[in-house]
């Protein structure tokens, strides 16, 4: 599904599976809301926003992304909060990515395992007022060592084993993916 120029559009409670793109793509507009929802088995990545403003991901599950389509990340986007990332698993992918000059984005709350790369904090052009803060990995992501001057590296755990990064973060997991009555 692809979008351009959206506002105020609310995707909340759906599932993209087997596709042989991105599940959802969005270009340009404001106050971009996707909530809930369920992205698997996808040729490419799960979410991909640019020069989006306002744009909130929460609360989604995201797995067995970029399946055929290596640099596909699982979410490409302004901002995540509070979203699995599971099996991003061809070269070059990134569990969470912020985009070439990526400014005024936090990353938080977010749970990512088993991908090829978690994220990436060195980007050129360079990446202004980001913020990763609160998240979880089962690996460290390029760059936490020597953050960037525009980047704010703060509160995030690296857990390596697979059964104490899921119970560590048993109320992320347990609140993502389709939205329950």
């Amino acid at each position: 599904m692809t979008f351009a120029e959206v506002s105020g559009v609310v995707i909340e409670g759906c599932r993209f599976t087997r596709l042989g793109a991105s599940g959802l793509g969005v270009s340009g507009g404001d106050g971009l809301t996707v909530r809930g929802c369920d992205f698997d088995t996808l040729s490419a990545g799960a979410i991909v926003v640019s020069g989006s403003r306002a744009t909130t991901i929460e609360d989604n599950r995201v797995r067995r992304v970029g399946l055929e389509y290596s640099g596909s990340p699982g979410i490409s986007v302004t901002g995540t909060r509070g979203c699995v990332i599971k099996d991003t698993r061809t070269p070059y992918n990134f569990g969470l990515y912020t985009d070439y000059g990526a400014s005024w984005v936090t990353v938080e709350e977010n749970v990512v395992m088993r991908a090829d790369n978690t994220a990436v904090l060195h980007v050129g052009p360079p990446l202004e007022n980001v913020v990763y803060r609160g998240n979880f990995w089962d690996a460290d992501p390029l760059g936490h060592d020597d953050p960037p001057a525009g980047v704010t590296y703060e509160g995030n755990a690296t857990i390596k084993d697979e059964r104490e990064l899921n119970a560590a973060t048993a109320g992320i997991q347990a609140r993502t993916g389709l939205l329950r009555t």
